[in-house]
């Protein structure tokens, strides 16, 4: 499996050279999209060989993923697949969905045991399954072997995979009944590509390993086995105004955060310029208005604010893995994800952590979740969150501030 290493604090994440361009989010969109999820490539019954010296991430087993661009080693360790859940050394293999935060966007962020991060869409009327994680064409299956899952909604049932059989879905450990997985294994040297719920065969188009492989498509079931309709929704996402160092936080965005904390400086970061409801969405999801990187006393914070995706004006639905924070009313915590490692590198054992889920402090903000990730301990997140002051403006109304 991979073990992501992560820096010890997280700095914000390098952001383009310039304003991107009106074409830059379809092209997104189209990679996001076609970067489908396949998760948890890995050994099953076989241990994987400690590999020699770092590479960049670019998945495991037998296909690929949207690498992050963080450092991995190949450990010795093995996946398996106990009553349905993936685990890993006799640990449950972990799996992160947190809401996107990138403005504009009504979306997930899925990040799995030996995967980088990827993005991708809720359920909607058209396509019942969480999208967009890491997946290409192949031939077959690496010699690790392959388990894959697919995320989706409550209505689907079961998950049926061409030429492998048909999968019931289970709810996700940590998650809201309403976001289930289906996962299925695949031996080494199995042959073709796994393509995800609703996605089309033309993506396919064109690849040599496509030309000489089976392709498995996977088609929902509901409670009576009958197939669920699933095609790639219309994408969504608002238009939204960027800016960074030095310039400040744009006029024309509809959603905006200041702190009372003397020296705190903005990085980089991004907010819509019209808000509007995503109504093709079936499950509970957020609409994320704004999206900046603050720094304070050498520490950094990414910071957002999370609407109701259906209906921006009405209160969101709870986070995910959110508690309250025992001495701080209203205040919750997510806290993350994570497994920690321990390698010995040149005689030396060193500590690394594989992130799924960030941490993060949140609280309401009028319509809104006021979201603070990262920084350095638990208190500074907090102190950072009851500092900052966020205004939103939805359509036909004053602009709220809290």
């Amino acid at each position: 499996m991979t073990l992501l290493v992560d820096p010890p604090a997280a700095p914000p994440p390098t952001p383009p050279s310039s304003t991107p361009s009106p074409d830059a989010g379809v092209i997104e969109e189209a990679r996001r999209r076609q970067r489908r999820r396949r998760l948890l490539c890995g050994a099953i019954g076989a241990v994987l060989a400690v590999g020699a010296g770092v590479a960049l991430l670019a998945g495991g087993g037998g296909g690929s993923g949207a690498g992050d661009g963080r450092l991995a080693f190949r450990l010795a360790a093995k996946l398996t697949l106990v009553h349905g859940q993936p685990y890993s050394g006799g640990a449950p293999a972990y799996v992160g969905i947190s809401p996107s935060l990138k403005a504009g966007n009504v979306g997930v962020e899925e990040t799995v045991v030996d995967r980088g991060g990827g993005y991708g869409s809720p359920p909607t009327a058209g396509d019942p399954a969480y999208a967009g994680y890491g997946w290409s064409p192949e031939k077959k299956v690496g010699p690790d072997g392959e388990i894959d899952a697919a995320f989706t909604g409550p209505a689907v049932a079961a998950v049926r995979v061409a030429h492998l059989g048909t999968f019931e879905t289970h709810r996700v450990p940590g998650y809201p009944a309403d976001v289930r997985e289906a996962v299925f294994y695949r031996p080494p040297g199995s042959p073709g590509t796994v393509l995800p719920i609703g996605t089309s065969r033309a993506v396919l188009r064109g690849s040599e390993e496509a030309r000489h492989a089976p392709v498995l498509t996977e088609t929902p079931l509901d409670a009576a086995g009958r197939p669920i309709p699933a095609r790639e929704p219309p994408t969504f996402m608002l238009p939204s105004a960027y800016w960074r160092a030095p310039q400040t936080q744009p006029a024309a965005g509809r959603c905006s955060v200041t702190s009372t904390l003397p020296g705190v400086r903005g990085e980089w970061g991004e907010s819509v310029t019209e808000i509007a409801s995503d109504r093709a969405i079936t499950t509970a999801a957020w609409l994320s208005c704004m999206d900046a990187w603050l720094s304070h006393g050498g520490v950094s914070y990414e910071v957002a604010l999370l609407l109701d995706a259906a209906a921006p004006g009405r209160a969101p639905a709870p986070l995910w893995g959110a508690v309250p924070v025992s001495g701080h009313p209203g205040v919750f915590q997510i806290k993350a994800v994570e497994r920690r490692w321990r390698f010995p590198i040149r005689g030396h054992e060193r500590t690394f952590t594989s992130v799924y889920v960030p941490r993060a402090v949140i609280r309401r903000v009028g319509p809104a979740w006021l979201v603070v990730r990262y920084g350095g301990s638990l208190a500074q997140r907090i102190d950072f969150l009851d500092s900052l002051r966020a205004s939103i403006r939805l359509p036909g109304t004053a602009r709220l501030v809290g």
